[in-house]
């Protein structure tokens, strides 16, 4: 294809310099325009500059055929390597690893289009009064879409009072792409978000469903607030949806209480700041999905 565009072209210059050729001998003819050569010069020399613009056409189309052709087979290259590289990946690691095994990993962790970084978990406990213990947690994290595509995750939080807690969801606010929607609690929902009640077997609770709109290749930054009443001591988990980089935990608790942690994930959370009322944890490795932590807070006294 490429030297027939270049033939095309070769062609245009030789009727162009022809037609123009022919021009310049028919001058000497101008003088008499009834003289039969310079009609028959000036036909061949018109000739000649129409066979170039037809050229210059045929090879114009030619090169815009030639780029979606190109561009075409490139997407079909594209799509059988990585057909081939989605097989030789899938033959090798099936290979080594049982079958449960491989498909579980591949299911949470290669099929998974977004990554949680920079997760910090706030948690501030007080005690109240009967001995009661309330937690508020503010957990804030940045999902970033890994795809292609845009994606509408829809993330579902089940509100539910139980012999050990009493939760609720205080605000939530989201940023992405400069649009901000915020939610607090008795006051108007955003229109990516809704809530429906719940009648469980102990009491009343919540399913509230918030719907991220997360760009091709971008991020949306989110805020939760929830408080917690604990009788007496605490003991709850978090556990993840979503691939974890980064994180750290924030507690702070009364100079009488202990607080603990124990991490059930693939990477390590290392205590970096310990003293009578606070603690700092920092997550070292990964999270992966279905992993996460257990805390405690108990009296010293209780210990």
């Amino acid at each position: 294809m490429e030297n027939i565009r270049r033939q095309i072209w070769i062609y245009i210059l030789i009727a162009i310099v022809y037609g123009a050729g022919l021009d310049f001998v028919a001058d000497f003819f101008q003088d008499d325009i009834r003289h039969g050569f310079y009609i028959v010069l000036e036909i061949f020399a018109r000739l000649s500059y129409t066979i170039a613009v037809g050229l210059f056409v045929a090879a114009y189309v030619t090169t815009r055929i030639t780029q979606a052709s190109a561009a075409k087979d490139k997407e079909r290259l594209d799509a059988i390597q990585a057909a081939i590289n989605a097989d030789v990946f899938d033959s090798l690691f099936k290979s080594l690893t049982p079958p449960d095994l491989f498909d579980a990993f591949k299911e949470d962790i290669l099929r998974k289009k977004i990554l949680v970084q920079e997760a910090e978990w706030d948690l501030c406990f007080t005690e109240e009064q009967a001995g009661e213990v309330k937690l508020i947690q503010i957990i804030e994290y940045t999902m970033e879409n890994l795809s292609k595509e845009q994606l509408i995750e829809p993330m579902v939080i089940t509100v539910v009072d139980s012999p050990d807690s009493r939760l609720s969801l205080l605000s939530a606010y989201g940023k992405v792409n400069g649009d901000e929607w915020e939610y607090q609690k008795n006051g108007g929902l955003p229109d990516n978000m809704r809530i429906e009640a719940l009648e469980v077997e102990k009491g009343d609770g919540e399913r509230i469903q918030i719907n991220l709109e997360i760009p091709a290749r971008g991020s949306v930054k989110l805020r939760l607030e929830f408080e917690a009443i604990y009788p007496e001591r605490v003991n709850d988990v978090y556990f993840t949806k979503y691939p974890i980089t980064s994180g750290r935990i924030d507690a702070t608790f009364p100079p009488e209480y202990e607080f603990g942690v124990f991490p059930s994930m693939s990477g390590r959370m290392i205590l970096e700041y310990a003293r009578q009322d606070k603690s700092k944890w920092k997550l070292e490795g990964v999270a992966l999905p279905k992993q996460g932590f257990a805390f405690y807070l108990k009296k010293k006294s209780q210990l």
